[in-house]
């Protein structure tokens, strides 16, 4: 499960245009976007230094995903990527997050 610390990153993946039925009077509202604090104690950690999340030295976040939950890390921390959703207005670099269970997530 993918996380970050960017709210217009996060508005770019959560933003189906479907999903919103329009009703909402708040413009704040996105569907899908959760404040949460993620327990992560032992973390693959890999600086992207501004790389695009499809190729940080030739992998993907989602490879360092499945390297990190193989060598038995409970999560990765990828910082100084570039990332963004479908519906995404810019890029811009931020941190993403990855945990492998859902006890790791607690929504605040």
């Amino acid at each position: 499960m993918f996380f970050t610390d960017d709210k217009q990153i996060a508005i770019g993946y959560a933003d189906t245009r479907d999903d919103y039925d329009g009703q909402h009077e708040d413009e704040d509202f996105y569907p899908c976007i959760y404040d949460v604090k993620l327990h992560i104690e032992n973390p693959m950690i890999i600086d992207a230094q501004g790389a695009g999340w499809d190729d940080i030295d030739g992998f993907t976040s989602r490879d360092y995903a499945r390297f990190a939950k193989r060598d038995g890390y409970d999560g990765l921390i990828v910082k100084n990527v570039i990332d963004c959703g479908p519906f995404a207005t810019s890029l811009t670099e931020a941190t993403t997050y990855v945990v492998f269970n859902s006890n790791q997530i607690e929504i605040l």
